[in-house]
């Protein structure tokens, strides 16, 4: 009866241990995964602010360039009208 009940314990402790390594290999790879994902998604954001910034120099150069129309324009009416 005690080897039954010894038998019984050793088996459990072999059964909780590999349902604990399991665990713990299941956890390690979904904090793998999940830490790809986001560093995929920051690459993904970079790309998107770096065209965005892009984007918002040639606004800017298109926003001299008008400026200094809008200003040679008033310059050379003034002059006119003077």
């Amino acid at each position: 009866m005690v080897e039954l009940i010894i038998s019984a314990v050793i088996v459990l402790v072999i059964m909780f241990l590999f349902t604990f390594s399991m665990f713990k290999n299941i956890i390690r790879r979904i904090g793998d995964n999940s830490k790809k994902y986001f560093i995929d998604k920051l690459q993904d954001y970079n790309y998107i602010i770096e065209e965005k910034e892009k984007e918002l120099e040639i606004l800017k150069s298109e926003i001299k360039d008008l400026n200094k129309v809008f200003y040679y324009t008033n310059y050379l009416n003034l002059i006119y009208f003077f």
